[in-house]
């Protein structure tokens, strides 16, 4: 498989994660119940396997890769700003939520976390559909099979080291707990 692949699968996955993430959303704007936990879960998944494990394949072996293949700084700087978008997003509606859960259990859910996260999923959406639209089908005609075969191999490196065996499969399993509950 290559590596764009191994990438778009893991898309599916992110995906997954905002369908759920929307999901809530509408039932926090009707007003109706959401677990504060769930919302908790969501944003570890985001950490954990967008973040640390996803974005970290790009950042530190997809894009410098490209980079190396005499790919323009600047597209790949964009993607990576996006990357620190979200990243800062996140962090800020973990804050709310935190801050929330201080609050009193009859109070409004605060709107930094609905707009919050309605601008993450956005962004989100829009950056992976750029990198499945343009930057995949690049990468996929600058390398050779055999450079497709080690960036793989670096993959799997990567994923043993930054979040260890099983953790990826955990995480799938959480989302896909949640997307059977909302």
């Amino acid at each position: 498989m290559r590596p764009t692949d191994l990438l778009k699968v893991e898309h599916d996955d992110v995906r997954g994660l905002l369908k759920v993430l929307q999901a809530v959303i509408v039932r926090l704007v009707e007003g109706r119940r959401v677990d504060l936990e769930d919302l908790e879960w969501i944003f570890e998944f985001n950490r954990d396997y967008v973040d640390r494990f996803h974005r970290g394949r790009e950042e530190y072996i997809l894009y410098p890769a490209l980079k190396d293949e005499g790919v323009p700084e600047c597209p790949l700087s964009e993607l990576l700003a996006e990357h620190e978008i979200t990243r800062s997003l996140a962090k800020a509606i973990r804050g709310h939520i935190e801050d929330y859960k201080q609050q009193d259990a009859s109070s409004k859910i605060p709107p930094e976390i609905i707009e919050g996260s309605l601008s993450y999923t956005d962004l989100l959406l829009d950056h992976m559909d750029t990198e499945e639209k343009i930057f995949f089908p690049l990468a996929d005609e600058c390398f050779t099979k055999e450079a497709q075969e080690r960036m793989a191999e670096k993959f799997h490196i990567f994923e043993l080291e930054r979040i260890g065996l099983g953790r990826k499969e955990e995480l799938r399993e959480l989302i896909d707990h949640l997307k059977n509950f909302y």
